[in-house]
């Protein structure tokens, strides 16, 4: 049990982010030596302070979980989404033949989402902004794919996309939005 709680979100249910890390390393490692593509998506609710604002905390909860299986229903069985913290979700995925087959799956993921979550008698509307890093392309560790990803992610979010890849982020604007 103790370990169970230690590498997974007690809200949600889905891995955490230290499941995050040790899955990634694993996926780097095998994917790596047999040089085969993975992915690393990153993922954002656009918006959801303002739920918790207008709803509470408790409805605020509710909408991640329901966005949490919905999520996992996204994905195929070797992929995993985990809970990376308030509401930022990521996403291991293995074994992928092309950038295709990733905008596939980012799209996927996007409109589980997007789907208008159902509360009782209250309909919320939730969007997200996804960012997309493929190994080896943008990074050869976990942590330069997470941060490639997460780069992706601000500037889908930035221009309202839905979803990006780090390779399409003009170089010039890598940097992350200034809060304002």
């Amino acid at each position: 049990h103790a370990s169970h709680a230690a590498l997974h979100d007690p809200l949600t249910g889905l891995p955490n982010r230290s499941s995050f890390e040790e899955r990634s390393r694993h996926a780097l490692a095998l994917h790596g030596s047999r040089a085969r593509a993975f992915s690393v998506v990153y993922i954002d609710l656009d918006g959801f302070k303002a739920i918790n604002d207008a709803h509470g905390h408790a409805i605020g909860d509710r909408v991640l979980k329901v966005i949490g299986r919905r999520l996992m229903h996204a994905v195929r069985a070797e992929d995993s989404i985990t809970r990376h913290g308030g509401d930022e979700f990521a996403c291991l995925l293995l074994d992928i033949q092309s950038e295709t087959h990733v905008t596939s799956i980012a799209h996927k993921l996007f409109d589980a989402i997007s789907a208008p979550c159902m509360l009782g008698t209250l309909t919320l509307h939730v969007r997200a902004s996804v960012g997309v890093a493929l190994y080896p392309r943008d990074g050869a560790t976990v942590e330069a794919l997470l941060q490639s990803a997460d780069t992706a992610m601000f500037w889908a979010k930035k221009h309202r996309l839905g979803h990006a890849f780090f390779s399409h982020v003009p170089t010039d604007r890598l940097s992350k939005p200034t809060a304002s």
